[in-house]
């Protein structure tokens, strides 16, 4: 086996058996843009997608663990937007490019909480931005015998307060995923956001360090037109928080199009979620609608698009298939 699997395997073990003291370690953390949906397919099943290889939950389940654009069958481009409850904004861009040593993604995030109004000492008034973020993520993820993958990422964060205060950080994230039972079942572990500190002035404040794991099951079969059924159930530990589980389902109707529904266990706000998908050929549009609990509504859109690759394609399959014989 390659050294490129190998290490990223070692590194993930490692940091998933040290979890436990991480999360004690840990202290304060700020939200922004970390822990956004990343598309609006898993917005619609509760974000219980970490289980989710690409090729199932699309390139965006990189967000979630970074194993997951192993699987990707196909070069994707993803885009996403999103109107939160205070009128913030969050939008995402994801591409996964399938190569023989692997495959290499990245995405670029941005988050706006929205204006407000400063007045000065002479009562002068200007609007400016609450909170800006921006991230931006490198991934690379391998898989062995198309059924076990590891993957690794690395972010910059920048986290900018009212355009005065500005703060940036480097992270990682970390994760395995397996398909066992005729790939029926998944599994995905993944620990993200570890790294250093946002530092304003004299103040510190930690990243949102988060271990996931998930189970999902996933079958495909015609029966009355309905083409597949996925049940997704995550739990979420994120620091100083009480476990969380998240429940999703997505079935889809004569592959054309996807029924979501989902719900998040012991969280105050956002619990229930719906969605629609449209998939035809190589595009898919998503929706996902979030219910606020009383402090308003969240809607998101994503697109994606599968580039058919052909020849190209299936000469990386006879390439893998010749370095895992050997």
């Amino acid at each position: 086996m390659s050294r490129l699997v190998n290490t990223p395997l070692a590194i993930s073990i490692v940091f998933v058996c040290c979890m436990r003291n991480l999360l004690l370690a840990a202290g304060t953390s700020s939200e922004g843009v970390l822990l956004k949906a990343a598309s609006a397919s898993a917005a619609g099943m509760a974000e219980s997608v970490s289980s989710l290889s690409a090729d199932i939950g699309g390139i965006a389940a990189l967000h979630y663990n970074p194993a997951a654009p192993a699987f990707l069958r196909h070069t994707e481009l993803s885009l996403m937007g999103q109107r939160g409850l205070i009128e913030d904004t969050f939008t995402s861009a994801f591409l996964g490019v399938r190569t023989n040593w692997g495959t290499y993604s990245g995405n670029f995030s941005y988050y706006s909480l929205g204006n407000i109004e400063l007045i000065d000492s002479l009562g002068q008034s200007r609007t400016v931005k609450a909170e800006e973020d921006l991230v931006f993520n490198l991934n690379y993820s391998e898989h062995l015998y198309d059924k076990y993958a590891t993957g690794i990422s690395l972010k910059i964060l920048q986290h900018k307060l009212v355009e005065n205060l500005s703060s940036n950080a480097i992270a990682m994230d970390l994760g395995a995923q397996a398909k066992i039972l005729n790939k029926m079942i998944l599994l995905g572990v993944s620990a993200q956001n570890i790294g250093s500190k946002l530092t304003f002035v004299d103040i510190s404040e930690a990243l949102p360090i988060v271990v996931r794991g998930g189970i999902a099951y996933h079958k495909t079969e015609h029966v009355k037109g309905w083409t597949s059924i996925l049940i997704g159930i995550d739990f979420v530990q994120e620091i100083n928080q009480s476990l969380k589980e998240f429940l999703g389902l997505e079935v889809f109707w004569s592959d054309l199009i996807a029924f979501r529904l989902g719900y998040k266990f012991g969280q105050e706000a956002g619990k229930l979620s719906t969605g629609l998908g449209f998939v035809m050929n190589n595009f898919q549009l998503d929706y996902a609608f979030t219910d606020g609990s009383g402090l308003g509504s969240l809607h998101s859109a994503s697109f994606s698009y599968k580039f058919w690759m052909g020849r190209t394609e299936r000469r990386i399959r006879q390439n893998r298939a010749t370095r895992e014989e050997r």
